[in-house]
């Protein structure tokens, strides 16, 4: 069982450890300061005092100095002769000048105190701060080590707590950044992630949820495309049947004499029918193309090329100028090549047909981010209205309303250049450019097979 805690819980813990490092910097510098003192190594401030026995010889005063932590020189009071001593030769100097002045000298937190009888002269040198013993150590401030070692003690501590804390949080974000990734994919069979601090907690819960909630959404909805695709066919094999029917008899009629009004009829039913078939051979493209998930490595230069030989035929019919702009360097990409290819060919069907009249004109432009390819299809006609951005993605969307079938118009194109491009991992976008006209932008992921 994980033992969990809020996000306030977990700073106030970060905060404890810091305190208590803190604590344990401090406790250590004194522990190590007295383990010093007691071995000798560190001398501290302790005023000393001295006396003189009546009959005090060199030895005697050598013997006591030596028990005592302090440098010290020994002089003839007579003869004012140094007869020995301990002490640095860089405070010789000072030690004379208070032994010639008979009384003690200070030089910032050292003071050479004065001692003498009628045979001697005693000079003891004492600091007031902490210093080492050893002469050659005494260069090196023991208060400003001391101080070095606390700041540089609490800096790491804090340094160490911090790194765990981001660490755990880094942790929890890779957790939460992981479910996210994959939301939709079915997380209720993988083993599911926990974490100490609450907040999280309840996001991975949360963020499972939606996962299997949206996993759920996906299959059903690939199941009812699945259904779609089945009712269809199952409807075109029910319709061509009388479908053939009627042409014959349509066939049949027109073998016989005929009134005009007749011949009139006749003529609009097989429009009609026409119609009808090509209406209805968009739909089974539409459902088998976006039901088939097979993919392929692709040459962007001949996907490229052939897109763009059908464009010229196209805009040939519709009597358009067409432009294209190349701007893409990779070689391959990896998707559904017809279906992609449908898409984009449909997009541009689109900006052919809703072109300027009679000087119409249409850019192509092939391009590509780091993470992307982009076809972007753009038309001198008029642009977009309000209704047909909100809804010209949508299946069987036409502008009017209707199904203007005189200008095979059935509101199918850009609904599926959309479901292509989100099966790729892209996106489809209309829009006004400030220039006039109108675009519409085909974006898919750019994978490899070896990704």
């Amino acid at each position: 069982m994980i033992s969990k805690y809020t996000m306030q819980q977990r700073i106030l813990f970060a905060v404890l450890e810091i305190i208590i490092g803190s604590l344990l910097v401090v406790v250590t510098l004194f522990l190590g300061s007295f383990l010093l003192v007691q071995s000798g190594q560190l001398r501290v401030f302790n005023e000393a005092n001295v006396t003189f026995d009546k009959n005090v010889s060199q030895q005697d005063i050598t013997k006591a100095m030596k028990a005592r932590p302090y440098d010290y020189t020994l002089y003839d009071a007579k003869t004012k002769r140094l007869l020995t001593g301990k002490y640095a030769p860089s405070d010789l100097n000072n030690f004379e000048i208070a032994k010639d002045n008979k009384r003690d000298l200070t030089i910032d937190t050292v003071k050479f105190k004065y001692f003498a009888d009628k045979n001697y002269i005693l000079i003891i040198r004492q600091n007031s701060v902490p210093e080492f013993a050893d002469q050659r150590l005494r260069v090196i401030s023991y208060n400003q080590i001391s101080y070095l070692f606390v700041m540089l003690g609490i800096l790491l501590v804090i340094m160490i707590v911090v790194v765990r804390l981001v660490r755990e949080l880094a942790k929890d974000f890779r957790y939460v950044e992981a479910i996210a990734l994959s939301m939709g994919e079915g997380s209720t069979y993988q083993p599911r992630k926990h974490v100490k601090i609450i907040e999280f907690e309840q996001i991975l819960t949360n963020l499972y949820k939606k996962s299997d909630e949206l996993a759920w959404l996906i299959e059903k909805e690939r199941l009812e495309k699945k259904d779609l695709s089945f009712q269809i066919a199952a409807l075109a094999h029910d319709v061509k049947t009388p479908l053939t029917v009627v042409k014959g008899n349509v066939e049949l009629l027109e073998m016989t004499s005929l009134t005009p009004k007749q011949v009139e009829y006749l003529t609009s039913i097989n429009k009609s029918m026409a119609v009808f078939e090509r209406y209805f051979n968009s739909m089974l493209t539409y459902t088998r193309l976006l039901n088939d998930d097979q993919r392929e490595e692709v040459k962007v230069s001949d996907f490229i090329s052939e897109l763009i030989i059908e464009f010229n035929e196209i805009a040939k019919t519709y009597q358009v100028e067409l432009q294209t702009e190349l701007e893409i360097e990779s070689k391959f990409f990896y998707g559904n090549r017809l279906a992609l290819s449908r898409a984009v060919l449909n997009i541009f069907v689109n900006a052919c047909q809703h072109a300027k009249k009679d000087a119409g004109k249409v850019t192509v432009t092939f391009k590509e981010t780091a993470t992307q390819l982009i076809f972007e299809v753009w038309n001198n006609g008029a642009p977009f209205s309000k209704t047909a951005k909100e809804d010209a993605t949508k299946l069987f969307f036409t502008e009017n309303g209707g199904r203007n079938l005189d200008k095979k118009h059935y509101g199918i194109g850009l609904a599926f250049a959309k479901a292509v491009s989100l099966k790729h991992g892209g996106y489809l976008e209309i829009s006004d450019p400030p220039a006039g006209g109108a675009k519409v932008k085909l974006c898919l992921e750019r994978v490899r097979k070896c990704d």
